[in-house]
């Protein structure tokens, strides 16, 4: 129980980092003083249920996104997304993206939640711009959503926790197939400028640390530009 609850304060301190909160601003949100929030995040002292609901909500996310993966109750969707079952990763997805603003890939986590009662919906949440993958909650925007299988594609729906004007949905293709990796799109609001966007992007259940693979793999390709001019919408396959 040492080690859940030193996980757990290590996601405390990602999530007050990713706020720029410091320990005593922090602590003024809940009413704890400097060294004990310092003890929390340590793993020195063990967390009641009633002030991990608090400081989830001081830092405005969900209790479970403060649970280690040890710890964490997760029953995946019988025979639903079978690919990333037999991945070994039905938990946590990573996705990559390329950003041509920043000309950069943009790494990010997705991780799911089981919903009682059915096979074929998830909760999720989804981390986007992480600085890096220990971390991952570090990161530019968080979106809370769901996720529905179906046999040819996966669809998720998200809300940015920051803004309720970004939204976002993604569609992956080929839940039934295996492959290394699969590809989608994610469409939403930009930012710089604010307008609506469609981006293509690629997953898998490992790290994928090949930057010149992933730029080769994401950037809009002659033949996507093709079937773009064909049917008069962006597509990917």
């Amino acid at each position: 129980m040492a080690q859940v609850s030193t996980l757990v304060g290590q996601k405390i301190r990602n999530f007050r980092k990713r706020k720029n909160l410091t320990l005593e601003e922090f602590g003024q949100r809940i009413y704890k003083s400097k060294a004990t929030l310092s003890k929390y995040e340590s793993g020195e002292i063990k967390l009641d249920v009633d002030t991990l609901y608090q400081i989830a909500g001081a830092l405005d996310v969900q209790v479970n996104q403060l649970m280690p993966d040890c710890a964490s109750v997760v029953n995946k969707p019988i025979d639903r997304n079978k690919w990333l079952n037999r991945q070994g990763k039905h938990t946590r997805m990573y996705s990559y993206f390329y950003c041509g603003v920043s000309n950069s890939i943009v790494k990010c986590v997705i991780d799911f939640e089981s919903i009682p009662g059915t096979d074929q919906e998830q909760k999720m949440v989804f981390y986007k711009n992480v600085k890096n993958f220990q971390e991952y909650p570090i990161c530019e925007s968080i979106y809370y959503g769901r996720v529905d299988y179906f046999e040819g594609v996966t669809n998720m729906y998200g809300q940015n926790i920051d803004s309720k004007l970004d939204h976002i949905q993604i569609s992956m293709l080929g839940s039934y197939i295996e492959t290394q990796y699969k590809f989608g799109i994610m469409s939403g609001i930009s930012a710089k400028p604010i307008m609506p966007v469609s981006i293509k992007m690629m997953f898998s259940s490992q790290q994928i640390n090949d930057e010149e693979e992933l730029n080769k793999l994401l950037k809009i390709s002659k033949d996507d530009v093709r079937l773009m001019k064909l049917n008069n919408m962006f597509t990917v396959i």
